[in-house]
């Protein structure tokens, strides 16, 4: 084709017709990106957990900073901080940690907050900072939990050893010196003179439950997925604190087809889980050797080695007491999964 020919011409002009097509287009997306970031930066203005003058998102924590006695309050706060998380386009990705009016604490808020801190599968930067609770018993707590090991600390390290408990210890694959080391804690702590052999193997099997779903892919998609315990003992009782950043329970198991199709929600997360521990057939390779982990925890309640256990997971909190499951629905959804049991020693 000749440059001087008249087909050269309109090819041309059709070349150069898309061209400003293209660029229009990129001009008109940045435009639109801006826009909506702005929009944005006017909502988060608004929001009264957002510091206009410093800059900064304000997550406060509230009095009684437990999940396990106060599900309601607490993840609606964790919720609030996470929709903020997901939801913000704009630059102001400073986050404050308020929790000096906390007087009730337990250790699975401090968990979850730390899957917050160093597990949040995103590809924004947040910065963090915060405080420490005003009530003398609670800041102990903090310290003697092993929160400081995870996170930037000016506190002198030897504070954070002042304490006979296992602190809070976290990994992805299954630790077998763990959990001998939390059987043997308990077991010196006794006064019955019990093996306690049952708690080694819970431990390995919510170990492995962690591994198994990330190995076969079933990934959160808000953390990466590891799991945390924790274990302190008083004078008659060892409390156990396990939880994991999997995708859930509800999520995990496998679903009938009217389950699939639940479009007016129905089925509950609770129900999931409770099926789950009768043991019915809901793991997602339906092999007759998978899923015996949850119905062994039944077994464990039902022959009195332990009172009862505690777990949520998503919207679901089920309580395994002996011959009895008794479920219940939270309004926020907690995302991993909770155990929490007491032992007698």
């Amino acid at each position: 084709m000749r440059f001087d020919s008249s087909l050269y011409r309109i090819w041309k002009k059709r070349q150069n017709d898309k061209a400003l097509k293209r660029r229009t287009a990129r001009k008109d997306k940045k435009r639109r990106l801006r826009r909506a970031i702005q929009e944005n930066n006017k909502a988060l203005k608004k929001n009264p957990n957002y510091d206009v003058e410093l800059k900064q998102y304000r997550f406060e924590a509230p009095p009684n900073f437990s999940i396990i006695s106060n599900p309601t309050e607490t993840l609606k706060v964790f919720d609030s901080l996470l929709h903020y998380i997901n939801n913000n386009n704009s630059s102001h990705n400073e986050i404050f940690v308020d929790v000096d009016l906390v007087n009730h604490l337990s250790i699975d808020s401090i968990m979850y907050l730390l899957c917050i801190l160093n597990n949040l599968n995103k590809a924004k930067k947040y910065h963090f900072s915060g405080n420490y609770p005003r009530d003398a018993k609670t800041k102990k707590m903090f310290f003697d939990s092993g929160f400081n090991k995870y996170v930037d600390s000016k506190v002198p390290e030897d504070i954070n050893r002042q304490t006979e408990n296992i602190q809070i210890t976290s990994g992805k694959n299954i630790d077998t010196s763990l959990a001998k080391m939390i059987t043997d804690f308990i077991r010196k702590k006794s006064k019955t003179g019990n093996s306690y052999h049952y708690i080694y193997e819970m431990m390995i099997e919510l170990m492995g439950n962690t591994w198994k779903h990330a190995y076969e892919g079933d990934i959160s998609d808000l953390f990466d997925t590891c799991w945390y315990c924790y274990v302190e003992t008083d004078n008659e009782k060892a409390k156990i604190t396990f939880m994991d950043t999997g995708i859930g329970i509800p999520k995990s198991i496998h679903k009938r087809m009217s389950e699939k199709i639940d479009v007016f929600g129905f089925h509950k997360d609770s129900e999931y889980i409770a099926s789950a521990l009768r043991g019915e057939g809901r793991t997602e390779t339906q092999l007759s050797n998978r899923g015996k982990g949850l119905p062994f925890f039944v077994e464990i309640v039902n022959d009195s080695y332990i009172e009862k256990i505690r777990i949520v997971s998503l919207k679901g909190d089920v309580c395994v007491e002996k011959n009895n499951i008794v479920k219940t629905e939270i309004d926020k959804s907690f995302y991993g999964t909770l155990y929490y049991w007491e032992v007698i020693l």
